[in-house]
């Protein structure tokens, strides 16, 4: 299970541009409408298919708020770090619904924290 502890310490342990930051995390709640993207490219059509093939996913989509699998992470509480495609299938399918999420609060760009999040998990 990814959690905000286990990604601080996947960074610190890398180093890289975030290995030397100290880095706030909570678990949160967040509106998916007030959420940034920081992936260039998310495939909707496979977002759309996924919700649609599994039962689980569209009985909890449409509650005020959305737990599907793990948190996303996000970034000052508007940049999705990881979990576009969970994000885009609760935002195509109810968009004024909150997501789980773990948020880091921080000082660099939500480029440098999207890249390092990706490059270690």
């Amino acid at each position: 299970m990814l959690n905000g502890q286990k990604i601080v310490e996947i960074l610190e342990e890398t180093g890289g541009d975030l290995g030397d930051i100290k880095l706030k995390f909570q678990k949160k709640y967040i509106h998916v409408k007030r959420l940034t993207p920081t992936q260039s490219e998310i495939d909707l059509k496979s977002s759309v298919l996924f919700a649609l093939c599994n039962p689980e996913y569209i009985r909890n989509i449409f509650k005020p708020v959305v737990k599907l699998g793990i948190p996303i992470v996000t970034y000052n509480g508007v940049f999705i770090v990881d979990g576009h495609h969970r994000w885009s299938q609760a935002y195509i399918f109810n968009r004024n619904c909150k997501m789980n999420a773990i948020n880091f609060d921080g000082e660099d760009s939500p480029i440098v924290m999207f890249r390092a999040i990706q490059g270690d998990i």
